[in-house]
């Protein structure tokens, strides 16, 4: 085997592991499958576990005619269903099919059929319609007994929705069967502990040795759902359950690597650690990023570590909240770690645990109606005595922060990117071993010339290997997600993938404008029908049906829990719509915000970088100019002066003079652009002495925008440059140590905004987002009566909010962790605070750029 072969080489599932799973789908379906009787007259009760072996489930009339079969089957992501595979079911069917002349029969599985299963189901859909031909010569092609007239009443269902999502559609099919109930919470204690009972039956009754006991009829489901007792028996949040809840996470796979996290605003001096010690250390941590950075990553690790410290967290996104129903969004959660049948009032009792943690990931994803109402429920939660801990993840901190009460402290972290060395510990640990760390060396820097800064992205960072891995190129983001839809079609046997991503492209792109890349399967359904009529209207042939089914059976498009329709990644949408902005399928958004700069970028690796974008770019969303700039390729002409101008005019610093700008040629014919000479214009044949030798003078080949990037990146390096302080002098005694340090952080909270405002621009909003706290808090140690007062010791972090009025403490009970830094008291006697000022702002802006810019 080949080191790349050995990158694509996943291990599987444990058979154990995986036989659970194929079990907890069954009973799944066949709970969905018994609630189907209540839709259907002629049906009185459903049988699990056939006696033939041949289906799961069979629906039965009264007279005890069958009416339909029902084959259960799981698939893991990773594998499809083949010819081979379908037309072995069927020949089961066919052997018995002519004992039940009128029944139907439905393969069903989550899994997605391959290139030959979708050519089975296209000839049993015309075998419904009367035509054989097509299962005829399938079957003699196998050399099969497949009995067409059996195969005119048979289906295949793949995509079905799976465990999680299956109990979830009969919690929503039982509350609207519900009689005589007081308001929504009554309806899901009661739905929950219906479908708990239902479950009990199937996976009771399912392995009776008697066939006739293996039974569920109608009756018995109506008088279940038609009980109306005073009480109803309920789940209750206890240790118990909480230790079961342990033992499922701990059976869990982990990762092949950890992300770790640091402080925003700590500077690089900062150790990086998990993020669930942070939340042992603080009540709330928010967690911010890019997408793709790893923070549902982070979380999910976090989960997995923490259950093996006997420690609960509970994982949630926000895009599954309801307004005003925490308590249900908790129970979710629950569920989503093992279906324990936890309702709103088990998550509310489990909110109330000290010992348990909430993440919800996606926070300022969502819109901002449920975003609020989600911010006054943990407002009401945090104002109790006893609560969970609460992690809150998403891309924008400053959004996260606005989500809870502001005198509640917080520790902000983020992502740590990855570094050369991780690059190469997840391709040697991501292969077992089977690569050195030479030949993994190699494909990390193979990445990294490709991605470039992009590279320092967990997500794109191992796209980019499978694509390598796959003798795919690999030249920038955009070539990569393309080539990985292309493969993924190849392998399902999909052709023209232009026609189904621009289709796609469209509906994500519409979502974009309500700020989501979500939503529920009926809007799903709406968008791919709009998209659809689009691309007709176009002359171009598809149907909203194949589009649906090209992302399910890809596995580009999945369906999470409450009916929650997405890409596999963020980032996959964000791609998606910009396809469709590329070929005039959607409008660019008119006034961009944070939330679609990864759109942009794509659009700009798709297309090049044209007027009307640089203009979007450098008016809305300056600090993403640098990273744009890298993919303007233009064709020089005299327009760029006026362009370059007026990319400045929205750029530069508040109070700032525009300076001279020329561009010209050389003796060699090259372009360059001299900036704060003696000329300005499109200036044509000069020389240096003409044009000012003593401007700033560079290459000016790709285009104006890149030009007024440059000139932008020098006018705010001198902005943040300010005169040095001089050093503050040695405080005599413990109380004027305290005042100079208190000093310096009260000087640091004033600097900052100082420094953003000298900076001006309209990314001012986006800066402040990124920044994160930066009021500084010391712990100063060693002898308060030292006659050495600069050698003491002293740990400091960065806050939001101070917890006490103190600036400097002497005493804490806090753990050494839950300090970012350690120096000596002379190092901020010798630290320049426009200097610290500025390494704050720095780092904000390079995050925004999206690379080390400044």
């Amino acid at each position: 085997m080949s080191s790349s072969e050995a990158w694509c080489k996943n291990g599987v599932e444990m058979s154990g592991v995986d036989a659970a799973a194929g079990f907890a789908f069954q009973h799944a379906r066949a709970a969905v499958m018994a609630l189907d009787l209540l839709h259907n007259a002629d049906a009185d009760y459903l049988r699990v576990e056939a006696a033939n072996d041949i289906v799961d489930a069979e629906m039965f009339s009264a007279s005890g005619v069958l009416l339909r079969a029902a084959q259960f089957k799981r698939r893991d992501v990773n594998y499809t269903w083949g010819e081979a595979e379908l037309v072995a079911e069927l020949v089961r069917w066919s052997a018995i099919a002519g004992n039940h002349p009128g029944s139907a029969y439905e393969f069903v599985t989550d899994g997605r059929l391959g290139p030959t299963g979708r050519k089975v189901r296209e000839a049993l859909d015309a075998a419904r319609q009367g035509d054989a031909t097509l299962i005829t010569e399938i079957a003699t092609r196998k050399n099969a007994t497949i009995e067409p007239g059996a195969c005119a009443r048979a289906y295949i269902a793949a995509d079905t929705p799976g465990f999680t999502e299956s109990i979830t559609y009969c919690l929503k099919q039982i509350q609207a069967h519900l009689p005589n109930v007081s308001g929504s919470v009554e309806a899901e204690e009661r739905s929950t502990q219906a479908v708990l009972e239902l479950l009990f039956w199937i996976v009771g009754r399912s392995g009776d040795p008697d066939p006739s006991k293996r039974t569920i009829p109608k009756a018995e489901i109506i008088r279940l759902l038609e009980s109306n007792l005073e009480y109803v028996r309920t789940l209750t949040w206890s240790q118990a359950l909480k230790h079961q809840l342990l033992d499922s996470v701990v059976r869990t796979t982990p990762g092949t690597f950890e992300l770790t996290c640091r402080p925003t605003a700590s500077g690089p001096d900062s150790d990086s650690d998990f993020i669930e010690n942070a939340i042992r250390r603080n009540d709330v941590v928010l967690l911010s990023g890019p997408t793709g950075t790893g923070k549902s990553t982070v979380l999910s690790q976090a989960q997995s570590r923490a259950a093996t410290q006997g420690e609960l967290l509970i994982a949630v996104n926000a895009e599954d909240y309801v307004e005003n129903r925490l308590g249900s969004l908790v129970a979710h959660g629950l569920n989503s770690i093992e279906f324990v049948g936890a309702y709103s009032a088990t998550g509310i009792e489990a909110l109330k645990d000290p010992t348990v943690t909430l993440a919800i990931d996606g926070v300022s994803e969502i819109p901002k109606q449920p975003r609020d109402a989600l911010g006054e429920d943990l407002r009401q939660l945090l104002a109790t005595d006893s609560h969970v801990s609460v992690a809150l993840a998403g891309r924008d901190a400053i959004a996260l922060r606005a989500v809870l009460p502001r005198g509640v402290p917080v520790i902000h972290m983020q992502p740590v990117p990855l570094n050369r060395t991780a690059r190469k510990k997840i391709l040697v640990n991501g292969t077992s071993g089977r690569i050195d760390s030479s030949f993994a060396n190699q494909l990390a820097a193979r990445v990294e010339r490709a991605l470039r800064s992009a590279a320092d992205n967990p997500q794109l960072f191992l796209m980019g290997i499978r694509m390598l891995s796959q003798g795919l190129g690999v030249t920038d983001p955009a070539m990569m997600y393309s080539n990985h839809l292309r493969a993924l079609a190849d392998h399902n046997g999909y052709t023209e993938i232009s026609i189904y991503e621009a289709g796609l492209g469209l509906a994500f792109a519409n979502l974009a404008t309500t700020h989501r890349r979500y939503c529920d399967s009926f809007e799903w359904n709406q968008q791919l029908s709009a998209a659809a009529t689009n691309l007709n209207d176009a002359g171009h042939s598809i149907t909203t049906g194949e589009l649906r089914e090209f992302g399910f059976e890809s596995g580009l498009i999945v369906r999470s829990g409450r009916d929650t329709i997405r890409s596999l990644h963020d980032s996959f949408a964000d791609y998606l719509a910009a396809i469709a902005y590329k070929r005039k399928l959607a409008a660019l958004p008119p006034s961009p915000r944070s939330d679609d700069t990864a759109r942009l970028k794509f659009l700009a690796e798709l297309t090049g970088v044209d007027a009307s974008l640089a203009e979007l770019v450098s008016v809305h969303l300056p600090f993403l100019c640098p990273s744009i700039s890298q993919y303007e390729s233009r064709d020089p002409e005299p327009g760029w002066h006026d362009e370059t101008c007026r990319h400045l005019s929205h750029l530069l610093p508040n109070r700032t003079a525009q300076p001279r700008i020329a561009y010209w040629t050389d003796t060699t014919g090259r372009l360059l652009a001299t900036v704060g000479g003696n000329m300005d214009g499109w200036i044509g044949p000069s020389t240096i002495d003409d044009v000012g030798a003593d401007g700033r003078t560079f290459l000016a080949s790709n285009g104006p925008l890149t030009t007024a990037t440059n000139v932008y990146k020098l006018e705010l390096s001198r902005v943040l440059d300010r005169a040095k302080r001089q050093n503050s002098p040695v405080p005599p005694t413990d109380s004027a140590t305290i005042e100079t340090l208190t000093s310096y952080s009260d000087d640091l909270l004033q600097a900052v905004p100082d420094m953003l405002h000298r900076i001006g621009s309209s990314g001012t909003e986006d800066l402040l987002r990124a920044i994160g706290p930066y009021r500084i808090q010391f712990l100063l140690g060693g002898d308060p009566s030292s006659s050495d007062q600069r050698s003491r010791p002293l740990r400091y972090r960065y806050l939001d909010h101070l917890p006490n009025a103190s600036i400097v403490l002497e005493e804490s009970d806090e753990p050494s962790d839950a300090w970012s830094g350690s120096a000596r008291v002379d190092s901020f006697l010798r630290r320049d605070l426009n200097d610290s000022a500025r390494a704050i702002v720095t780092e904000a802006i390079n995050s925004l750029a999206e690379m080390k810019w400044l």
